[in-house]
């Protein structure tokens, strides 16, 4: 719907307008978004309609609404994501900048709503998902439903997540979002020791991103899970080969970046990887893998050799929404590593008991590292905190 300018000076008009133009081309280019035309949406916005009845004439669930403030060389603009139907703002943020190059300013504004926008509009169907009738879900609905079980990050959701990707896949069998969705599925599968046979779901899901990516490559999601599942393959350069290609295809991509970072930990690269998930925790303040990213920049600063700071993330990761056992035995290590024996030996603990059978090879088998005396750092500190080495 634009933004209205609440200064008088013709240069935010132009800037606000500008804004507008800029922030619809840049949605526009995101796969499995339907985005109205500007002229369309300014039109009914220009008729006072009520935002519910514009929803409807536009044919969308979601509309951006905003505002910019001007005062000397200080810019202020604030953009509010609107769920039509219900008339309520599902997520708002201001941003404050100096108004110097007008152009530079509209593209890092631009790059930071659509950057905070994705995130929000993604979780946003997903609780619309979760609520809706079963037998009322369409492949995207059915999608965003098993995404919302697999971040929950437990075996009976996974299951039903699977169940809910396979009826996407035969609603639609084009629809490349349900092959990504089943390429995580599987992956999550192998990655917390779901049962079975691991090294058959690690060639499922890359199997799955690869029939993702055939789809639709210019879905940065399908470039994304490939790159996961080709990690836990055990391919680094083609994990970061397809990690690279989902962030050209969407630079602020805040699970892609934290995926890359998660792989340049393990490929001894602990500096690029730090850098990687400080952006990935900028893009995406509530993500659901926000556990994730603090974690890997717990092991990429015990690489370092920097344990204290290594610990503190960790254990701050073991806080996070979801954190799963492993993410209690990264810190179990790192607690050994900075010197507290105690604490270390209870993170374990905390980690069998929630993954019974838990061991050492399970954990090399997830957190594959391309450097022997970097896996043999985390391995030896966890088996000195108490966790079984497991059969070699």
């Amino acid at each position: 719907l634009g933004f209205e300018s609440l200064s008088a000076a013709v240069a935010p008009n132009i800037f606000v307008e500008g804004l507008a133009v800029d922030l619809n081309a840049r949605l526009s280019r995101m796969p499995g978004l339907f985005v109205v035309a500007r002229g369309s949406a300014r039109r009914l916005q220009m008729a006072r309609l009520p935002v519910a009845e514009i929803g409807r004439r536009l044919g969308v669930r979601y509309l951006i609404h905003g505002s910019s403030q001007h005062h000397e060389r200080r810019l202020r603009v604030t953009v509010n994501l609107i769920e039509a139907d219900s008339q309520r703002i599902i997520w708002t943020e201001r941003f404050d900048r100096l108004l110097d190059d007008l152009f530079v300013v509209q593209d890092d504004i631009v790059d930071a709503v659509v950057a905070a926008l994705l995130p929000e509009l993604e979780r946003a169907e997903m609780q619309r998902a979760r609520l809706l009738p079963t037998q009322d879900l369409d492949a995207w609905a059915c999608f965003h439903r098993a995404m919302w079980h697999s971040y929950r990050f437990t075996a009976e959701d996974s299951v039903q997540a699977r169940e809910l990707l396979l009826r996407a896949r035969t609603i639609d069998p084009h629809f490349s979002r349900a092959c990504a969705g089943l390429s995580f599925n599987h992956y999550l599968h192998a990655f917390l020791d779901a049962g079975g046979d691991a090294e058959a779901h690690i060639r499922a899901a890359v199997e799955q991103g690869e029939q993702s990516v055939a789809l639709d490559a210019r879905d940065a999601m399908g470039h994304w899970v490939l790159g996961r599942a080709r990690f836990l393959a055990q391919t680094h350069d083609a994990a970061m080969a397809s990690l690279d290609q989902a962030l050209a295809l969407n630079p602020n991509y805040a699970q892609g970046t934290y995926a890359r970072g998660f792989v340049r930990v393990h490929a001894g690269l602990p500096d690029q990887a730090i850098q990687d998930l400080d952006q990935a925790r900028r893009l995406s303040p509530y993500d659901p893998l926000m556990f994730a990213m603090k974690s890997s920049r717990a092991l990429a600063l015990a690489i370092q050799g920097d344990h204290d700071r290594a610990c503190q993330w960790a254990v701050d990761a073991t806080r996070e929404p979801n954190a799963h056992f492993h993410i209690h035995a990264v810190a179990g290590a790192c607690l050994h590593l900075a010197g507290r024996p105690e604490p270390a030996r209870a993170a374990v603990e905390h980690a069998v008991r929630a993954h019974p059978g838990y061991n050492v090879r399970v954990f090399e088998r997830s957190f594959p590292y391309h450097d022997p005396a970097h896996r043999d750092l985390i391995s030896r500190a966890l088996v000195a905190a108490g966790l079984p080495a497991g059969d070699s």
